[in-house]
């Protein structure tokens, strides 16, 4: 496992307005702590941001889903065997390969819904603008890449987004489908979280560990407390955040002042909530998702990670507010 030689701090925030996103990534070389984002090199120590977007796009109300591997084209001729290794996309063009840089230009239909109104998808189609690749401090192997895509018709919604070989609904569950795939805009916590180090395809780890890893991130970043998409956080919480893998991505750090020990996650969201957080969230969690968290007595409680439930895998601190 690569590690870090910097401690990456990421403020995200979203303003209201239709298509608005902003994010700021500042790193502190002062530091020897290694760790976390994006999994293999940074392990990201200490302390990051909550946010509560899962793929950090929104198109008119709508939610950005996933993408079809079929239908692709490229110059207007069809792209066949559309695939992502690793973090990057691949295809062939008339029998040529075409990775990287080389699938600017290439057109894309994207799926989309607005759940409140129907569950029947909408497809759109996506140009991708601009292909870069990732910055070395998150992933020092080079096998990422950032594909700038923009929505046709719509006056040019677009983000820039990293490939993931899943997609997640909007209950946050994850899912494999070889016939989708995921572009994370980098605004959202499915791309956070890869940034982070939880790179899901990285096998020193085992890659179903690290597919699982990736998905628990999504839900601690949101705050997804009862394991149904439902974020429970403010966009720019301080958190600090750390996992316990043999070999761990983010390992503890020495968080800022007024942070304490709130919770600990898997897969399904939360494992258990500390009793600060119990005394200030804890009549919205029982009356949410009872069955999962417990009630009164029975309210599952953690006050450090040797406390937490067996198979919990990461956990946060936070300054817990009323």
């Amino acid at each position: 496992m690569n590690s870090c030689t910097s401690r990456i701090v990421t403020v995200c925030t979203v303003a209201l307005s239709t298509f608005v996103y902003a994010c700021v990534v500042s790193e502190d070389t002062s530091t020897d702590e290694q760790a976390n984002t994006n999994l293999n090199s940074p392990n990201l120590n200490g302390s990051s941001m909550n946010g509560s977007s899962m793929n950090g796009s929104s198109m008119n109300g709508m939610s950005l889903l996933a993408f079809q591997f079929d239908g692709a084209t490229h110059g207007g001729e069809p792209l066949t065997n559309l695939r992502v290794e690793n973090g990057e996309l691949k295809a062939e063009k008339d029998a040529v390969p075409l990775a990287g840089t080389g699938l600017q230009g290439a057109v894309l239909q994207g799926m989309a819904r607005d759940i409140t109104v129907s569950s029947e998808l909408t497809t759109a189609t996506f140009e991708i603008t601009n292909v870069v690749q990732e910055s070395a401090s998150y992933d020092p192997t080079g096998s990422t890449y950032l594909y700038t895509i923009v929505m046709q018709g719509t006056g040019g919604w677009s983000c820039q987004a990293i490939p993931v070989a899943a997609e997640w609904d909007e209950t946050g569950n994850r899912t494999d489908d070889s016939s989708r795939f995921t572009l994370a805009c980098t605004t959202g916590v499915i791309a956070k979280c890869y940034r982070w180090g939880y790179r899901p395809w990285i096998a020193d780890s085992g890659t179903q560990l690290m597919e699982d890893m990736h998905w628990t991130c999504t839900r601690l970043a949101r705050a997804d407390w009862c394991g149904d998409g439902v974020p429970h956080t403010t966009d720019g919480t301080l958190i600090n955040v750390w996992d316990n893998l043999p070999t761990q991505i983010q390992t503890y750090g020495t968080p800022p002042g007024g942070l304490e020990f709130d919770s600990g996650w898997n897969t399904s969201g939360a494992t258990c909530l500390s009793s600060n957080r119990w005394g200030v969230s804890g009549s919205t969690v029982e009356s949410l998702c009872p069955a999962k968290l417990g009630t009164g007595a029975g309210r599952i409680t953690c006050n450090s990670e040797g406390s937490a439930p067996g198979g919990s895998t990461m956990f946060k601190e936070m300054d817990i507010v009323p």
